[in-house]
């Protein structure tokens, strides 16, 4: 033991509410603040839409490692007790908490709908609608006829066919 005694294994630092970045950036994954920073991050993806641009993963890792910042602290002071100091901090990591995600979006991205390729293929294929020519009418599978196509090539909406004649 050449190095004073000192072992390869050393003793993590607990993680506070006035760790450093770089402390942060250090967890492990197994603790309760690896965790809360994981679940946060998670959470804010989704209410994004699943795809965060790179503006959008800075402010969600702001708002993570903020919503840990403050948990820390709500866990130091269960009774409300806090210093001077630690309650100028707390109120600094709250605004900016609060201003991270309303830049993230009040509302999250609504649920998407179905894409075009989805609303097809959800479509029964028989069915089968020949195409007009002008002047002709369109007889679908049912048999029933589509109002004639003006010679212009244009179709009519079948009130304004009946209101024009």
């Amino acid at each position: 033991m050449g190095n004073g005694g000192v072992t390869a294994l050393t003793k993590t630092r607990r993680i506070g509410a006035y760790s450093r970045p770089t402390a942060l950036a250090k967890l492990d994954g197994r603790t309760r603040e690896a965790a809360l920073l994981r679940t946060t991050r998670e959470a804010l993806v989704a209410h994004v839409g699943g795809q965060p641009s790179a503006v959008q993963s800075v402010l969600i890792e702001r708002a993570a490692i903020l919503a840990l910042r403050l948990a820390v602290m709500d866990a130091k002071a269960p009774g409300g007790a806090l210093t001077e100091r630690d309650a100028r901090e707390y109120l600094c990591w709250h605004n900016a908490y609060v201003r991270t995600l309303r830049e993230l979006g009040i509302k999250g991205v609504p649920e998407r709908g179905p894409t075009l390729a989805e609303v097809l293929a959800s479509m029964p294929v028989s069915g089968h609608v020949k195409p007009a020519r002008a002047g002709e009418t369109a007889a679908g599978a049912d048999g029933t006829a589509a109002p004639p196509n003006p010679p212009s090539g244009r179709s009519v909406p079948p009130d304004a066919a009946a209101a024009g004649a």
